[in-house]
């Protein structure tokens, strides 16, 4: 492709959904194949974790990528392995790094939940009128 501006191309996992930029990387879910694509600034160290499920994104917290799973009620930390259960499979979520903790949402069960993921537990969850969508801190 001569002239097209394009320097690589990389092949990521089935259908994928809400790149996260974070720590030098790029993440891609597949959410139809339970991957996550890794991309770094060079495009030859591309990394694919097989993670199950159906993941949905990736939040970062405190340069640390955490994959919330539509499909399994679990948080995986890619870089280590580590996996957080959490009350029903988790849509969206946000961090806040002053506390070290996630608001992640749980649309299909109408509940939201703090979760504190270096003590592997969840704070608290609470139930919400109906599927709750992108949560939003302001510090």
């Amino acid at each position: 492709m001569t002239g097209s501006g394009v320097a690589s191309v990389a092949t990521v996992g089935a259908n994928p959904y809400e790149a996260t930029i974070g720590d030098d990387r790029l993440f891609v879910p597949g959410r139809d194949d339970g991957t996550v694509t890794v991309l770094d600034p060079d495009p030859s160290s591309q990394q694919r974790h097989e993670v199950g499920g159906r993941p949905w994104a990736v939040v970062m917290l405190n340069g640390d990528p955490w994959v919330l799973n539509r499909e399994c009620a679990v948080l995986h930390a890619l870089d280590d392995g580590t996996l957080v259960d959490v009350p029903a499979p988790a849509f969206a979520g946000a961090a806040n790094p002053a506390s070290d903790t996630l608001v992640v949402t749980h649309y299909d069960d109408d509940r939201v939940s703090l979760v504190a993921p270096a003590e592997s537990e969840t704070v608290w969850t609470v139930e919400t009128p109906a599927e709750p969508f992108d949560p939003l801190l302001i510090h």
